[in-house]
């Protein structure tokens, strides 16, 4: 909100460092939004975890027609200083989501107080009442020792476990809150680095083709309209299918959906490598819009159970920084590739990276696709071996 106001100040007064700092400080906000996306997992209950986080991500379907809407319509607000307009209407959407966050309340506190008293209660030893018929008619009562209470307990949740193996649900799978570890032993840690990896190289992978496809139609001299048309469509699919992917976590797991993810990525990597007609750039931008928000989304929310809340704001930005970091570097990278060696060969580095990340996926389906169970965090984590 405040680096758009200053960068629309650097418009109307012609400053380039004034638009510089604006489009800066402009940016860290934007970085801060991509924590919505944990934020809401932490917010909501935990059978709707995966449903919440998806549906925030869908919201880009709005923001992919609004957002150049809003551009274009208001790009001549100012007629003696084009492009000032977008900004100040940046400010207001600022102000807008401001007022939204403020409406928000925290609830993780009440759900973890909830959650430990359920746990006492669940400990406390009951007093059970025995009557013998045969010798006697006196009622009496026996104090169930605690432990056989406990196993009894454990056998009964093992029991209804195995009967809904099916049923991946974040509801099985959550995080002891007492576990508190060095950042770099989190980061260490398998369940941390493959989610991580998943996310930052679908990350990778969508924003390279993106990037780079646009300059590829460009080079081929197709319309503005048409090229248009291709990254609308690639956005609409980026965001839209995040209104049942949480369904999909649900009934099938995370690790499935990243899988799938992966998988449908090697359509639009393929079809670009052979076709360069304009539905051969339609079918391949809809296909990697979807494929990015399986994989991008699956690997988010198998992170979230990676790490307690305690280890939550450092876990989160040390990902954040990875996806968002390797893949901008790897993108201006690839600038070089195809001005030096030319469009094929920015799709075979994608397709090397590509083969990266499958690895990366086969790794955790080895390690956990068959017992989701092992990839939650427990008390043993933190024991030394």
């Amino acid at each position: 909100m405040f680096g758009s106001i200053v960068a629309m100040i650097g418009m109307l007064v012609s400053s380039i460092p004034a638009l510089l700092i604006g489009c800066f400080v402009t940016g860290i906000g934007l970085g801060y939004g991509h924590f919505y996306r944990f934020a809401v997992i932490e917010l909501s209950p935990e059978e709707m975890q995966s449903w919440a986080m998806s549906t925030t991500l869908s919201s880009g379907c709005i923001s992919g027609f609004l957002g150049p809407t809003l551009g274009l319509g208001t790009s001549d607000m100012f007629p003696s200083f084009p492009y000032a307009g977008p900004y100040l209407i940046m400010c207001l959407l600022g102000v807008v989501n401001l007022c939204a966050l403020y409406t928000v309340k925290d609830i993780s506190g009440r759900r973890a107080a909830a959650e430990s008293t359920s746990t006492d209660e669940s400990c406390t030893s009951p007093i059970h009442t025995i009557e013998d018929s045969k010798e006697t008619d006196t009622s009496v009562t026996v104090e169930v020792d605690t432990a056989a209470t406990l196993a009894s307990l454990d056998n009964h949740r093992s029991s209804h476990s195995q009967s809904h193996s099916h049923n991946r649900s974040i509801n099985h799978h959550r995080i002891d809150r007492n576990i508190h570890r060095p950042l770099l032993t989190v980061i260490k840690s398998a369940r941390f680095l493959i989610p991580c990896a998943l996310t930052t190289l679908a990350q990778t992978i969508m924003f390279v083709v993106m990037v780079n496809v646009g300059l590829e139609m460009k080079s081929l001299s197709y319309t503005y309209l048409t090229e248009s048309l291709v990254f609308d469509l690639h956005f609409f699919f980026m965001f839209f299918p995040g209104f049942f992917t949480g369904n999909l976590i649900n009934q099938f797991g995370p690790l499935q959906i990243a899988f799938a993810g992966f998988a449908l990525m090697a359509m639009p990597i393929s079809v670009l490598l052979s076709v360069t007609s304009d539905w051969g750039f339609y079918i391949s931008m809809i296909s990697m819009g979807v494929a990015w928000n399986f994989a991008f989304t699956g690997g988010t929310v198998l992170l979230s159970w990676s790490y307690s809340p305690t280890e939550k704001t450092a876990a989160q930005a040390v990902n954040d920084v990875a996806v968002f970091g390797l893949s901008s570097l790897v993108a201006l990278l690839s600038g070089l590739v195809l001005s030096e060696f030319g469009w094929t060969a920015v799709l075979y580095a994608v397709l090397l990276i590509y083969v990266v990340g499958m690895t990366f996926v086969v790794a955790a389906w080895v390690k956990w696709g068959h017992n989701l169970q092992d990839f939650s965090l427990t008390v043993e984590d933190t024991k030394s071996p």
